[in-house]
């Protein structure tokens, strides 16, 4: 008994020794926390949160928001995420299957095969163009037109065809084309009403905002007026016409036919 309980200590002090070694000759854990600090937070298990542990501190800005975990490569929800589904119950069995089902089962394996590239090539076209920054493409949204969000979305599924800097500079020049063409049109129309000189034009223009703001704001009053004053006309119409049925004359009444045959006999 006692040579027993000699090598299970034996075995916990060998155990120990191990793991200070690797701690030692690991010397400082990547992240923020030094090899004191780790095994001070190893002992005390209850401080160990993810906010005093930083495994990947180089991560890629908005990891975070959509899940990404750099140390693995993977996302909490990859692409086609239920790809695995298709093999889970795969297995060779040399001696049931006949070759058609090994044929199946290979094309099974190749058909998962394409889906894990695939998942390879679209998450590595999202850390190339830093698209897990979500606040940072939101804020560039924002500072465009409408006009100009809808052109970058009609265009971004071909972002993957070439690299990204020629892809924005393609699109950027399509939008300063629409703005051109726009210019250009306007121009043609001062011309057409007989506008020569950028002064006129500017006279032109702060009329014709004048003009529309005029018909906003006497649309509004007109909607305003239509809530606010009440419909006396209907009204009054009806308070007439249950005045009239409560005055009304009530009729005589009709004799009965009895009292007729009665009048008759006696004249």
């Amino acid at each position: 008994g006692e040579g027993g309980g000699g090598g299970e200590e034996k075995e916990k002090q060998d155990f120990s020794e191990c793991v200070e070694a690797a701690v030692a000759g690991a010397g400082k854990i990547p992240g923020k926390l030094s090899k004191s600090e780790w095994k001070k937070q190893m002992i005390d298990t209850k401080n160990v949160t993810r906010e005093n542990i930083r495994y990947y501190d180089d991560k890629p800005a908005g990891s975070d928001v959509v899940g990404y975990m750099p140390a693995r490569g993977d996302f909490d929800v990859e692409w086609d995420n239920e790809a695995e589904a298709l093999i889970c119950d795969c297995v060779f069995d040399e001696k049931k299957d006949t070759d058609q089902d090994r044929e199946l089962k290979a094309k099974v394996l190749e058909m998962y095969y394409w889906k894990l590239e695939e998942r390879l090539r679209r998450k590595g076209f999202l850390l190339e163009r830093g698209l897990l920054d979500f606040k940072r493409h939101q804020a560039q949204e924002r500072r465009r037109s409408k006009e100009e969000r809808d052109l970058w979305a009609q265009y971004r599924p071909f972002a993957r065809f070439w690299p990204q800097e020629e892809h924005e500079e393609y699109v950027r020049g399509l939008n300063d084309q629409r703005k051109i063409r726009r210019r250009i049109e306007q121009l043609q129309h001062y011309r057409r009403i007989g506008l020569r000189s950028d002064a006129e034009m500017d006279v032109h223009e702060k009329e014709k905002r004048k003009r529309e703001l005029d018909e906003k704001a006497k649309k509004g009053k007109g909607e305003t007026s239509s809530y606010l004053v009440p419909k006396s006309g209907t009204q009054r119409s009806e308070r007439s016409r249950n005045r009239g049925d409560d005055d009304a004359e009530p009729e005589p009444p009709v004799p009965a036919l009895g009292g007729v045959k009665e009048s008759k006999k006696q004249l």
